[in-house]
């Protein structure tokens, strides 16, 4: 698919599309990329291709191998990093927003309880988990948290879609339980049992993760 590219902020758009091209999955982890190749596709020059490939490094999204660049493939053991550090980042976050929220700015989250099989039947799961977590990193007023929560993010959803986990009904109506049963802890002012509830929360996914069969 061609990409029509603006002169202005040339770098920041090519950054946003290959971004997004390789946390949607259309670039699969290992996929080579070549600076030609991009530089003929985006209608430009190779030195904007390769600043933002050396950007894209930065970001951990893909690697050097050599002269060339490869979309980043994951490890199990990797996964198990990756999915460490984000666990630790989620649990400050809904710490943070149970901490330092107000009543007023916690209704935001009404619209994520007591959802039924209607609600969900028809929506990715990914379009509200990632609303509900980015909504408890907005309210938790970190932004060296959102900072790295946010690059680690990237790298989880890479893997969550290279992992092809499709959320059956069954799945996306026990994620929905769980946002409830973590709203209900921010509410209650709770943060330790808000913080158990999202690293279960959390657990749910990477067992998901590590049965598929993208590492056999």
């Amino acid at each position: 698919m061609s990409k029509l590219i603006i002169q202005a902020n040339l770098k920041e758009q090519i950054h946003d599309v290959l971004k997004q091209n390789i946390i949607s999955g259309q670039y699969l982890p290992g996929t080579r990329l070549v600076i030609d190749t991009l530089a003929e596709e985006f209608n430009v020059s190779r030195t904007p291709i390769r600043d933002v490939l050396h950007s894209l490094i930065s970001k951990g999204l893909i690697s050097q191998q050599g002269k060339g660049y490869i979309v980043f493939k994951p490890t199990r053991d990797e996964v198990k990093d990756i999915s460490s550090l984000r666990l630790e980042l989620e649990k400050m976050a809904v710490e943070q927003c149970t901490l330092r929220s107000t009543d007023e700015e916690l209704t935001f989250f009404n619209k994520f309880k007591n959802m039924d099989a209607s609600s969900v039947k028809n929506t990715p799961l990914e379009e509200y988990d990632i609303s509900f977590h980015e909504g408890i990193l907005f309210y938790a007023r970190n932004k060296h948290l959102k900072f790295h929560l946010d690059m680690i993010r990237d790298l989880w959803w890479l893997i969550r879609r290279w992992s092809h986990v499709e959320a059956s009904q069954e799945i996306k109506l026990k994620s929905m339980h769980q946002h409830d049963q973590i709203i209900d802890m921010i509410l209650a002012r709770n943060p330790e049992e808000a913080k158990r509830l999202m690293e279960e929360h959390h657990n749910t996914g990477l067992r998901d993760i590590l049965e598929s069969d993208i590492f056999e």
